[in-house]
């Protein structure tokens, strides 16, 4: 019952993902440009048949730079998704400032 209240009075003051985001992951979003831009940038490069590179290589480079991008942009939404899980905007959460 108690944990109840507690979800309902943090589903009431939770905020939108992409206004938290913008709030209080900046870092995130500029790294994940980034990575996108490296994604953009880098993809043609790797697959140039003028280059002598070792297939290994080619697919290590994308696993990095993809890998890269794909985890600074899910890193905030699985943070989000924590804080939803702890009611984190309860007004009665230990884990307020």
């Amino acid at each position: 019952m108690k944990a109840e209240l507690e979800a309902q009075l943090s589903k009431a003051n939770q905020p939108k993902y992409f206004k938290w985001l913008w709030k209080n992951k900046k870092k995130e979003i500029a790294l994940t440009l980034v990575g996108l831009t490296g994604c953009i940038a880098v993809t043609p490069v790797l697959f140039n048949p003028d280059n002598d590179v070792a297939v290994l290589a080619i697919i290590g480079a994308m696993v990095a730079i993809y890998g890269f991008t794909i985890g600074m942009a899910l890193q905030p939404y699985m943070i989000y998704r924590d804080l939803i899980k702890l009611n984190y905007w309860s007004p009665n959460s230990p884990y307020q400032k």
